[in-house]
């Protein structure tokens, strides 16, 4: 099975595209992933309290109930990154830019 594409922007640093598993986990703006079907090609996600992976849909975004069904009740290798809260100027930054650069 192939991994969807995915860029996750931080407030701090450059995006990461790698292993899903060593991403960063704190301190997540955006998470970008590829799409079919939306007219860009991509999701651009942002404003939530956590995002999981599962390898079939890439990463999710949840709240804090969201986590938990994931955490009991997902069967295999767990990924979760969590949000921060930032000054709204750096956050609309980093929103912009993965909107505008979307997957790179």
């Amino acid at each position: 099975m192939k991994r969807p594409r995915f860029r996750i922007y931080y407030s701090d640093r450059e995006p990461y595209t790698g292993d899903p598993f060593f991403a960063s986990q704190t301190d997540v703006q955006v998470v970008v992933q590829h799409d079919p079907g939306v007219e860009r090609g991509f999701k651009v996600m942002s404003k939530y309290d956590a995002y999981y992976w599962k390898p079939d849909c890439g990463w999710c975004n949840c709240d804090t109930a969201g986590l938990w069904d994931y955490l009991m009740m997902y069967s295999g290798p767990k990924a979760v990154l969590f949000g921060r809260s930032v000054r709204d100027d750096v956050f609309w930054s980093v929103v912009e830019r993965a909107t505008n650069e979307g997957l790179g």
